[in-house]
């Protein structure tokens, strides 16, 4: 009876670790690329999963696979192949520089987003719009994979200039995202604002909740100022 219990918990244990260490990120490709379809500043899937590395990289570019085939066709199948040249640069050794890795996310992001919209882009202004996402795609994906490598190298440390700017980037821009999935009950990235804020004030207290909140606003007003003085209330 122990043993069957213990194998249990065991089970449950291993389930758990994926869905925080894997999962995740699978989950984070589908919401962001499903959020940023279309014309717009926000960063899509291909940036989440061009910060990443490993596992990591492939559950993220599969969540944003599946989101860019909700999107219809042919827009969908054009996101398919721009997400191709971010598993593409998966190949590229970054010979163990930071520096080196950097670029090859930012290239591969920029790229990625830049391809999957511009075919959409119909007028100057748009082409412009797509333009400046792609770099703020690669900029997502540079940040991502910085605070990832500072979090794994020592932990996320708030009271380090460094992690608080990595961070900020991270959060402003993925919130810019997620106020894209905006239904007539509920707008999703408001919702999960307000579950973010509270559980890093739990967390962490309320430095680190001020270091993820006022980039969340920003980052919400920037996608509709509606939205984002609703977050700043919430907030």
């Amino acid at each position: 009876m122990t043993k069957l219990v213990f194998t249990r918990e065991t089970a449950l244990g291993r389930v758990w670790q994926f869905l925080r260490e894997e999962a995740v990120w699978a989950a984070g490709g589908f919401i962001i690329e499903l959020a940023s379809g279309g014309v717009g500043f926000a960063p899509g899937g291909a940036a989440l999963a061009a910060g990443l590395s490993g596992t990591r990289r492939l559950y993220a570019l599969g969540g944003a696979a599946f989101a860019a085939l909700l999107h219809g066709l042919p827009e969908g199948l054009i996101t398919l192949a721009a997400l191709c040249i971010v598993l593409a640069a998966q190949l590229i050794p970054d010979f163990g520089s930071r520096v080196v890795g950097s670029v090859v996310r930012f290239l591969a992001a920029s790229l990625a987003v830049f391809f999957s919209r511009v075919s959409e882009a119909a007028e100057p202004s748009q082409l412009l719009t797509v333009f400046i996402a792609a770099v703020m795609s690669g900029v997502f994906a540079v940040c991502v994979y910085q605070l990832l490598g500072l979090v794994k190298l020592r932990g996320l440390d708030m009271s380090e200039y460094r992690d608080c700017a990595y961070l900020a980037v991270v959060v402003g821009l993925g919130f810019l995202s997620l106020a894209g999935l905006d239904y007539p009950a509920i707008n999703f990235g408001r919702l999960t604002a307000a579950f973010v804020v509270l559980a890093v004030t739990a967390q962490r207290g309320l430095a680190a909740a001020a270091v993820v909140g006022i980039p969340c606003v920003f980052g919400m007003c920037a996608a509709s100022p509606e939205i984002g003085g609703g977050t700043a209330c919430i907030v």
